[in-house]
């Protein structure tokens, strides 16, 4: 009987670690500037990692845990950005965040320097994944089939005491 009821807890549990459960990582590399602007010279690549942590579709700038970005000139990492708008993962779309520095209300995708500076639209500002992969990792599912797991060899090593 203990067998049985081990063997449905284990597919309930295996059921919970559907993909839905799973955070959502994006990988991504782009390149971002204004080409058209000033005839493609001030241009950044750069590459991400983030998580969307809600689950809401969105990964917003408190869910990237790395970003890097270099210019001709300069380099850049998470610490020195103030925003970043979000990126829509179903559609790779990076929507503005509404912060920039030359004064319009809505039009920066990433900000930076403190409000200092931004690459926006205003002045034709443009960006691109290079790559994009997204992935689904269940760490909650996973943590919750390792304890079933650890209880099972509990209960070896009592079998085995018992049996001395």
């Amino acid at each position: 009987m203990k067998k049985i009821v081990w063997i449905l807890f284990s597919l309930l549990l295996l059921t919970l670690s559907h993909s839905t459960w799973a955070a959502t990582v994006v990988k991504a590399e782009f390149v971002a500037g204004w080409p058209e602007y000033d005839g493609g010279e001030f241009q950044f690549s750069g590459n991400f990692v983030g998580e969307d942590l809600n689950n809401d579709g969105l990964l917003s700038f408190g869910e990237f845990s790395v970003f890097n970005w270099r210019s001709t000139y300069e380099s850049f990492t998470i610490a020195d950005l103030f925003d970043t708008g979000d990126i829509m993962i179903s559609t790779q779309e990076w929507l503005n965040n509404g912060i920039s520095w030359i004064g319009a209300s809505d039009l920066a995708y990433i900000t930076w320097d403190d409000r200092g500076q931004s690459i926006n639209t205003i002045l034709k500002g443009e960006y691109r994944f290079t790559s994009f992969e997204v992935s689904a990792v269940p760490l909650p599912p996973a943590a919750l089939l390792f304890a079933p797991a650890l209880l099972g060899f509990m209960g070896l090593r009592r079998k085995v005491k018992l049996a001395v």
